[in-house]
């Protein structure tokens, strides 16, 4: 049994560990705001379906990929799983939802883990606010998960040197639906892109939190997914890899 040793719980939030505080909160919950990106919880209830909504073509590439990722671990039977980078807990929710899985979904912004608590909280289901992985238990989670949330973080292979030591012994690490370059040269480029947009909508801090990882920033244990042209074909239309990690 999954013990979260939380020493507070606000909103049916747990917190863990020692938090930092860190102007990225605000500025991230100022930009989703300003991008239209906050959703109803009636709407959040029912991602990644979400219709009549200008996001709704985001949203079906979405669709498509977590429906792969659930194919995936619907054949491994009941997994204790952590989610990093949670959000409003949609994707946590569908985890759970999966032979009864145990989750938990992690995030820093507690203004979306509240609203996932209201939405999904249930007794296989858990949210926490944790900036300090180290506060999670050992030999825990049978898989970790990172879904459009890794270029929050600015080096890969350090936190998952950290998260490595949560796993179960044949625990395993994915990551999906973030931007990863092929070259250096175009994770400049991007970085560059990403700095003029949050210029232009008034967020120009925000853009050192936001990180473009090339393929070398990880050492891949197995591709699972990866855009082409044949994907495109079959309806793949999901333009992002998704990838396990080796631990």
């Amino acid at each position: 049994m999954l013990e979260l040793n939380s020493k507070k719980v606000k909103n049916d939030v747990h917190f863990l560990g020692k938090l930092k505080k860190s102007s990225f909160t605000q500025l991230y919950k100022g930009i989703r705001k300003k991008e239209g990106r906050i959703l109803t919880d009636d709407q959040v209830k029912n991602l990644p379906k979400l219709a009549d909504h200008f996001l709704q073509n985001e949203w079906k590439l979405r669709e498509e990929s977590s429906a792969r990722f659930l194919n995936h671990i619907r054949k491994k039977g009941f997994l204790t799983i952590l989610e990093i980078g949670c959000g409003n807990g949609w994707f946590s929710h569908l985890l759970a939802n999966v032979n009864k899985n145990r989750v938990v979904g992690q995030d820093i912004n507690q203004f979306e883990l509240e609203q996932a608590a209201r939405c999904f909280g249930d007794e296989n289901l858990s949210f926490i606010n944790c900036t300090d992985f180290n506060s999670l238990p050992n030999n825990s989670f049978d898989l970790i998960v990172f879904n459009a949330s890794i270029h929050y973080f600015p080096t890969p292979n350090d936190l998952v040197q950290v998260l490595a030591e949560k796993l179960t012994s044949k625990g395993e690490i994915h990551v999906m639906d973030s931007p990863i370059y092929k070259t250096k040269m175009s994770a400049e480029s991007a970085e560059e892109r990403t700095q003029q947009y949050y210029m232009a909508k008034g967020f120009p801090e925000l853009s050192r939190f936001y990180f473009h990882h090339t393929q070398s920033a990880f050492l891949v244990k197995k591709m699972h997914y990866r855009p082409s042209r044949i994907n495109k074909i079959f309806g793949n239309k999901n333009p992002f890899q998704w990838i396990q990690i080796k631990v």
